[in-house]
């Protein structure tokens, strides 16, 4: 069973390469000025997180017994393999609009599930998974917070327009204990759902299943008029 401290990691890790996560400082656009002040107003229209609420799966949608986890601010500024959305689009931005939410039955050994959701902006949405599935093809293997992480493809139903699943391994090579999260982005439009699922005495592929595609429907139906 993980520590809440050591898992309190692994959940960083996830979240922080989720749909919308944000930028550091470099810099991975050639736009010049002129594209940079046009991407800054396209994010300006962008829904801000309380417009975005609205979509996120409910206490109401997990099964009774389960809680909303709470949010401890723990994501710092590393990102898995150094993958970020906002620099995959070339954006000059620390971060996109999002919402989030975890729920577990036990955050420890879960189940959990955990959403992330937000835009990019017009027209950008083929760019966005097509980039990432680019990048997350070049992440074998990475070192996180002293966590040695590898990342897989995983077998999972088409979501949404269109959608890539994986398989993030996590293991204390001190400890040896591990961990796996599968997680699936799938986008709507220019909206992106990122879903992680993890489960230690369960099949936490199966969860994520189980909570995908709704939770799409759910966002789309919320924030893009279905």
């Amino acid at each position: 069973m993980a520590t809440r401290r050591w898992l309190a990691v692994v959940v960083a890790a996830v979240v922080t390469v989720a749909a919308c996560g944000g930028g550091d400082d470099s810099d991975d656009s050639d736009s010049g000025g002129s594209d940079e002040a046009t991407a800054s107003a396209d994010i300006a229209d962008l829904p801000p997180e309380d417009a975005l609420q609205p979509g996120l799966l409910t206490i109401d949608d997990v099964p009774a017994g389960w809680a909303e986890v709470p949010d401890n601010g723990d994501q710092g500024d590393d990102s898995l393999c150094g993958i970020r959305m906002s620099h995959l689009l070339g954006l000059d931005e620390d971060e996109l609009p999002r919402a989030e939410i975890q729920f577990a039955e036990d955050v420890d050994a879960g189940p959990s599930i955990g959403e992330q959701i937000g835009f990019v902006p017009e027209g950008r949405g083929d760019d966005a998974l097509r980039l990432l599935q680019d990048a997350v093809a070049d992440c074998e293997d990475d070192e996180f917070n002293g966590l040695d992480v590898s990342v897989s493809d995983l077998s999972f139903p088409s979501v949404g327009d269109e959608s890539a699943a994986y398989r993030v391994h996590f293991e204390d090579p001190d400890s040896r204990q591990a961990l796996d999260v599968d997680a699936v982005w799938a986008r709507h439009g220019d909206l992106l759902v990122y879903l992680y699922a993890y489960d230690t005495v369960g099949n936490s592929t199966e969860l994520l299943q189980s909570y995908a595609q709704p939770a799409v429907d759910k966002a789309a139906a919320a924030l893009d008029g279905g």
